[in-house]
């Protein structure tokens, strides 16, 4: 004989098989301890964007047992559902799905006999109250206090409850009246399938500057090392080229090279690409370039020329050679052949 399932239990399988199976991003996530306003709050900021939906843990794993029949590695997620969970449905992907929902926790007090979520610190200095009763209220739940003036101040900085640890009514009331509020909350998510791929806090929690210090120095190195190995790539190919090219220029200059005429000229073009005047040459240079020299004052003359592109001409200019880095290196095998 079949157990007999209540209708709104095979319903609610239903609707949430179908969120599972259709919604290209679904997660589950811990809504255990926030306040009712609260989660109306956090609700209402997501609504635009992430269906959330709480229901019991029995039924939510029916529902992905059922919904993993079409979406292999979905069952990764009833892992996950323990305490009092919420299904998530959205388009964002996971990263920002867990982005967005961590810049929506707000802080809150302890409450009443909860656990402490981290070491508890009370800080020494003045408090905000005058002197009264409450010095003996802070003696009581282990904080130090003393008047001082027209306040009451704590005398150090003291730990009066540690992670872990059930805090006392007495010391929860004590933290809310200092508005110590160590409790995050948080839509907590605890796991997002996307495709066939289960993504969980610990892959999600990416420190985005970090990340993004990390690629632009594994550029720069990258960078860095196909130049000093000389490898070529897209964006070291013409750095490297134009580095070659003044290597082979100043060996050249350095190294007192004998010219024949086609390498004189192949070393004129080089000079001029460079930016090189006559001016800046050795009488020697000047002789060993021969009539090849002209190549450099027309270099020169070009700035002028183009200043006074401007003004009225009297008569037609004779259009300049122009020089270019690939003239020039075409004629470094002359230069050095």
């Amino acid at each position: 004989m079949e157990a007999r399932v209540a209708p709104w239990k095979r319903k609610e399988v239903e609707r949430l098989t179908k969120m599972l199976t259709e919604t290209p991003v679904v997660g589950v996530a811990k809504i255990g301890g926030i306040p009712g306003p609260q989660m109306q709050e956090m609700r209402a900021s997501l609504r635009a964007d992430v269906n959330v939906v709480g229901t019991k843990n029995r039924l939510l794993r029916l529902a992905i047992a059922e919904a993993a029949k079409k979406r292999p590695g979905l069952e990764g997620l009833s892992e996950k559902v323990d305490g009092q969970m919420a299904v998530l449905a959205t388009d964002m992907n996971p990263f920002k799905l867990y982005k967005t929902l961590q810049a929506g926790a707000s802080k809150a007090p302890v409450r009443p006999g909860g656990i402490a979520p981290c070491d508890i610190v009370v800080e020494k200095g003045p408090t905000p109250f005058g002197p009264g009763p409450i010095v003996g209220e802070f003696q009581k739940v282990g904080i130090p206090a003393k008047i001082e003036g027209p306040k009451v101040v704590v005398q150090k900085t003291t730990t009066p409850v540690k992670e872990g640890e059930v805090v006392s009514a007495d010391l929860a009331g004590m933290l809310a009246k200092l508005e110590i509020k160590p409790v995050e909350l948080k839509i907590d998510l605890q796991a997002a399938f996307e495709e066939d791929t289960l993504f969980t806090p610990d892959v999600l929690a990416v420190d985005e500057e970090k990340v993004m210090g990390d690629l632009q120095r594994a550029v720069r190195t990258a960078y860095e090392l196909s130049m000093q190995t000389a490898w070529p790539t897209t964006v070291t190919g013409q750095p490297l080229l134009t580095r070659a090219f003044k290597m082979a220029a100043a060996i050249a200059l350095e190294g007192g090279v004998e010219f024949d005429d086609a390498a004189a000229q192949a070393y004129a073009a080089m000079l001029a690409a460079m930016g090189k005047k006559p001016e800046d040459l050795t009488e020697e240079l000047k002789e060993r370039l021969g009539g090849h020299l002209d190549v450099l004052t027309n270099v020169a003359a070009a700035p002028a020329a183009d200043a006074a592109s401007d003004a009225p001409a009297e008569e037609e200019e004779e259009e300049e050679e122009e020089v270019s880095e690939e003239d020039a290196a075409a004629g470094l095998g002359a230069l050095f052949g």
